[in-house]
């Protein structure tokens, strides 16, 4: 397991904000707070007085740079969960993620990269505490939160912002595996028990595992390889509540 901080410094200078110091127009009745246009290289980007949430944010930061982003929704709503600018940012599209460090610094918030068999997961962290946690509009009744296809050795899989039960990302590590997994539901169930990433993580099958226990050490999970009589048994431990696993120990 790697894991780098990057943490931005809050240099606005990054980008260029046309028109600072006009008032923005009130926000349309059931109108987008963003608009964007994408030409070539370049990016322009302005939000209306309401704001662009930062889990909006996030998403838009993975469509333009394609890394896979995780998070506690908790923290993410904390405070004023939403992104402000005035005028119209304009940057390079290979610039956005500085740009995007700094805006999440501004508001409290940094990046940890972990790498785990050639699988990078850029973590959003809360870098201070403080705040409230915000209501979410509750997701449609009956609907999964999980979309996954399988296409010979390659697996993509994709969540709403409702995250993924832990004990249910345990079950498709298993499906995926084959690997026989025992836990505490206690343990699982504590804090934020949902995985939550942005996008649609692809990898192959052989290195899901990697990948899993990466998504598990970020949520304060690792795994305990234990061999019964011939047969191996990957415990799930709670590493902030004393587990002993390190994390990528196979």
């Amino acid at each position: 397991m790697v894991r780098a901080r990057t943490l931005a410094l809050p240099l606005l200078s990054v980008f260029g904000l046309s028109n600072g110091c006009a008032s923005p127009e009130p926000a349309a009745a059931g109108g987008e707070p963003m608009n964007m246009e994408v030409e070539g290289n370049q990016i322009s980007l302005s939000v209306d007085e309401s704001g662009l949430p930062v889990t909006d944010f996030v998403k838009l930061a993975q469509q333009l740079t394609g890394k896979m982003f995780t998070y506690s929704a908790e923290d993410l709503e904390r405070g004023d969960p939403r992104i402000h600018f005035t005028g119209t940012m304009e940057v390079e599209k290979d610039k956005f993620y500085d740009v995007f460090q700094t805006l999440l610094y501004i508001k409290g918030f940094g990046c940890e990269v972990h790498n785990q068999g050639g699988m990078e997961v850029v973590e959003i962290v809360s870098l201070r505490d403080g705040g409230q946690t915000a209501s979410r509009s509750p997701a449609a009744a009956g609907s999964e939160p999980m979309t996954m296809t399988v296409d010979g050795d390659q697996i993509a899989l994709s969540v709403d912002d409702r995250g993924l039960p832990v004990t249910d990302f345990v079950k498709v590590a298993q499906q995926l595996t084959g690997k026989v997994f025992t836990y505490s539901a206690e343990d699982l169930e504590r804090g934020d028990p949902r995985i939550r990433f942005i996008g649609t993580m692809k990898v192959e099958k052989d290195k899901f595992y990697d990948v899993f226990q990466t998504l598990l050490y970020i949520k304060g999970f690792g795994c305990e390889v234990r061999d019964q009589g011939g047969t191996e048994v990957v415990e799930i431990v709670a590493l902030r509540g004393g587990g002993q696993a390190a994390p990528g120990s196979h």
